[in-house]
């Protein structure tokens, strides 16, 4: 059975705003989300018994991105977010 042995945690590119040469975003963005879930998807599709996996995240807005969803579905995983103020939940909240 295969799992994954890396996630990358790098900071996606940030576009620069050549007016005044500042990041146009700051903190975690959609963009994070978006490169931050490409390498573990690709490594559950190599094993068709991940086909059919929950996927669970809290209520973030950038967790929400409505195509990211969609091709996460797409790919035959399913998706569901926690509700509002439920830590009891989530097991890291534990900690």
């Amino acid at each position: 059975k295969r799992t994954a042995t890396k996630i990358s945690t790098e900071d996606p590119e940030v576009d620069e705003d050549p007016a005044d040469n500042k990041p146009t975003s700051k903190g975690t963005t959609t963009a994070h989300f978006i490169k931050f879930m490409n390498e573990p998807l690709s490594v559950m599709d190599l094993d068709e018994t991940f086909k059919g996996s929950y996927i669970v995240m809290d209520n973030a807005s950038i967790h929400k991105f409505k195509p990211k969803l969609r091709k996460i579905e797409s790919k035959g995983y399913k998706v569901m977010c926690l509700p509002l103020y439920s830590p009891e939940l989530n097991p890291i909240e534990q900690f």
